[in-house]
């Protein structure tokens, strides 16, 4: 994960999504759905704050490994809470990884927290469920909010075009 980052290979980290999740992601943004999660943004405010060459680190916070009954409950909590169905015998293994995602290079800036849930399907390990945001920082908002102000003429227009015209705002917010 913290290649992808690095390299800014969105689509490395979109590999590994589970199918359900995929598909969940492809209902709400549609066929190119990995495009949502371009990351050209992000990378260059990395770059600006950390500097070329910086190195993106995983740090896991905490690890809970989930039994053969927590995997069952989790898996119908999936179903009634966010409409993805998992059939919990597919699920060999899972874990909730509570991780915190950071750059560093001349300085050193903490990009994204939160739960990621992990299993183990088919042999492989996929990511079931991102439940990660962006850590709030001031200075990352003026820079989205300056490269929105040179594409779309405001921000403003950016979260209308971005967010308020997608069916996906609509059913998921």
């Amino acid at each position: 994960m913290a290649k992808a980052f690095e390299e800014d290979d969105c689509k490395a980290i979109c590999e590994w999504y589970s199918d359900e999740l995929a598909d969940k992601y492809e209902d709400y943004l549609g066929s190119d759905w990995e495009d949502y999660f371009e990351m050209e943004d992000f990378i260059g405010f990395i770059e600006e704050e950390c500097g070329d060459g910086y190195k993106v680190k995983v740090e896991y916070k905490d690890k809970k490994k989930y039994n053969k009954d927590d995997i069952e409950d989790w898996v119908d909590d999936m179903e009634d809470d966010e409409g993805i169905e998992y059939d919990a015998d597919d699920i060999k293994k899972l874990y909730e990884l509570d991780i915190l995602i950071t750059a560093k290079g001349d300085d050193e800036l903490d990009l994204f927290e939160g739960d990621i849930y992990v299993g183990k399907i088919d042999g492989e390990w996929r990511i079931l469920w991102d439940d990660t945001e962006i850590v709030e920082d001031d200075d990352y908002e003026k820079y989205l909010e300056e490269q929105a102000e040179e594409a779309y003429g405001s921000y403003d227009d950016y979260e209308d075009d971005y967010y308020y015209d997608d069916d996906y705002y609509y059913d998921y917010y």
